[in-house]
């Protein structure tokens, strides 16, 4: 599922599903501290504010603190480049601190890594009942323009006198699978 920005504080998603079945979800969402950095330290350089050196530090403890996670979660990939890119950014003037926070790289790993440690999940609760997920019923895709038809038997043969059976409407049981009906 993708978030898509819609408006301050909103967000739209789409969730795609390819099976026909009934499908459970959920919705988890966690604040971005990178990027916000990295937008407020584009913001306040571009402004023309000196002192940025908390902010600097700031941007470091971050891409270290991903370092950190990479490495607890065993896999190690980028532990060493996302330290090195911490230690560069602690040391750099703010106009190479401004540069290497839009680094692709950095982008990258810090995606790779984000800090969840106060990720909200959505779920549904009634009163009295568990707490759990949303669901959507997926059908077939006939299903959103095909026409739901009723056999009459009595006016199946297109005859207004008297009554009809089912096995008087034999022959017309083509006729309705050509308009689709199974």
């Amino acid at each position: 599922m993708a978030a898509i920005p819609n408006g301050q504080d909103r967000w739209r998603g789409v969730l795609s599903v390819f099976e026909n079945a009934e499908h459970e979800f959920t919705i988890e969402a966690w604040v971005d501290a990178f990027r916000s950095w990295q937008l407020e330290f584009r913001k306040k350089f571009e402004g023309g504010v000196k002192d940025l050196t908390s902010e600097t530090i700031e941007g470091a403890h971050l891409v270290q603190s991903a370092a950190a996670r990479a490495e607890a979660s065993g896999s190690g990939r980028g532990t060493r480049a996302a330290a090195e890119i911490a230690r560069k950014i602690e040391a750099a003037e703010p106009k190479e601190v401004n540069e290497m926070a839009r680094w692709g790289e950095l982008e990258g790993l810090m995606a790779a890594w984000p800090d969840r440690s106060q990720t909200a999940e959505y779920q549904l609760t009634a009163a009295g009942t568990q707490a759990g997920y949303p669901r959507v019923l997926v059908d077939r895709e006939r299903a959103l323009y095909a026409a739901w038809y009723e056999f009459f038997p009595r006016s199946a043969e297109g005859l207004g006198t008297g009554a009809r059976r089912f096995r008087d409407c034999l022959n017309r049981i083509d006729d309705a699978k050509a308009m689709g009906c199974t």
